[in-house]
């Protein structure tokens, strides 16, 4: 397990973390809890001994708030299920930050030390036993959950740092079975899913104006207080960014496609990203079934056409969605398929009204409707309740 490090800091950049933390201190002593206030001593650590210390770069209440911001992403801050928990508009209030600058510095903090939701390294101690990252190892070639095996195969994986302690120490867990096996597909799921997540953000930074990013927020119809992005959730940015690289412009002059062009993908992986992107759209499903164990989603494709699709995706798959309805992106890989990772879901109830949004909208208007439906009436996927909830299984 990849460990966050130490809270040691250098001298040069000593003033820097101090600031910082002399936001971050009072604001987890009032809001959140101990646990938060140590991880982001350690991140903030962590940003101090990069050299050169990008804190000393930027206002200490934008980096105290975006340290708190990355951290409560990690570890479903704003979900309400969750304890503590804060919305995050609210988190930047409190630092007098606005919730775009918190954002994006909360990205730069993610991007540059790989960090994902659930990431064992930057999780709550209160996540750990239940977090499936945390105990998913590949052994002999296998991957299986740890807290199945013997003794001492915990203990040597212990001894090598890749587990925070040895399950069986701390007596046996409810409805132990066998081990696991996780199949190999959803291995290479997440190869590509942590490749598409670093690639988007190459694209937004490297090839996303300004001007494309205004015409999406316009097309949607999403209302600016200033430059202050009026979403309701977090998902919503994911959808606009969704938007405004695959939908913006026609096809050859998108953003998808220029990034395509120049500089392209660096290897393979990324090649075929590119090319599935591009050739990508946007449909209406709804979920026929779903296998946890092996990730996967049997869809029934509704709109542009008709067919039956199989998809992988963690976060779905280990979500009470089976009949759902949703609209999102398809990414056609060689090996599977897999969702572009933004995607508005629906009641089953609500089908009727999804294909209407869809049947009755000109082309280029069927997003901005699906999306305003979805503001209306859809439903958020709450992926944190579910991960917390989980004994075992993949993550």
């Amino acid at each position: 397990m990849t460990q966050p490090g130490s809270t040691s800091v250098p001298k040069s950049a000593r003033s820097a973390y101090d600031a910082v933390m002399a936001l971050i201190e009072p604001f987890c002593a009032d809001q959140l809890n101990e646990d938060y206030a140590h991880l982001c001593r350690e991140l903030a650590a962590a940003l101090a001994r990069k050299r050169p210390s990008p804190l000393a770069r930027g206002k200490p209440e934008i980096w105290a708030c975006g340290i708190v911001y990355a951290l409560g992403t990690v570890n479903f801050l704003f979900d309400q299920s969750q304890t503590p928990h804060i919305r995050a508009d609210a988190l930047c209030a409190a630092f007098g930050v606005k919730q775009s600058s918190a954002s994006n510095k909360a990205r730069f903090i993610r991007e540059l030390f790989g960090m994902f939701p659930l990431n064992p390294g930057w999780c709550l101690p209160s996540l750990l036993d239940d977090n499936p990252m945390v105990w998913m190892l590949e052994i002999n070639g296998i991957i299986v959950d740890v807290r199945d095996m013997p003794r001492d195969v915990q203990a040597a994986v212990f001894q090598k740092g890749l587990i925070p302690y040895i399950p069986a120490d701390r007596g046996p867990r409810a409805g132990m079975a066998l081990p696991p096996v996780e199949p190999a597909s959803v291995g290479r799921y997440r190869q590509y899913r942590t490749a598409q997540v670093a690639l988007n953000s190459k694209i937004v930074d490297r090839a996303l104006s300004p001007a494309v990013f205004d015409t999406a927020v316009r097309d949607l119809g999403v209302s600016l207080s200033g430059r202050r992005l009026q979403i309701q959730s977090e998902d919503e940015i994911s959808v606009i960014m969704d938007y405004a690289l695959h939908e913006v412009g026609t096809p050859g002059a998108r953003v998808i496609d220029q990034y395509r062009q120049r500089p392209g993908g660096k290897n393979p992986l990324e090649r075929e990203l590119l090319q599935a992107a591009a050739a990508s759209a946007v449909g209406v499903y709804r979920v026929q079934s779903v296998d946890p164990r092996a990730c996967q989603l049997t869809l029934r494709q509704l709109a542009p056409v008709q067919r039956e699709v199989t998809v992988i995706d963690i976060s779905f798959s280990q979500s009470p969605i089976h009949g759902a309805v949703f609209f999102t992106r398809l990414l056609e890989l060689s090996e599977f398929n897999m969702t572009g990772g933004a995607a508005l879901f629906f009641t089953a109830a609500l089908e009727a009204q999804v294909m209407q949004a869809w049947s009755q909208t000109e082309p280029g208007g069927r997003y901005r409707q699906v999306f305003e439906l979805h503001r209306r009436s859809g439903v958020p996927l709450n992926y944190a309740s579910v991960a917390a909830g989980r004994q075992r299984g993949v993550g």
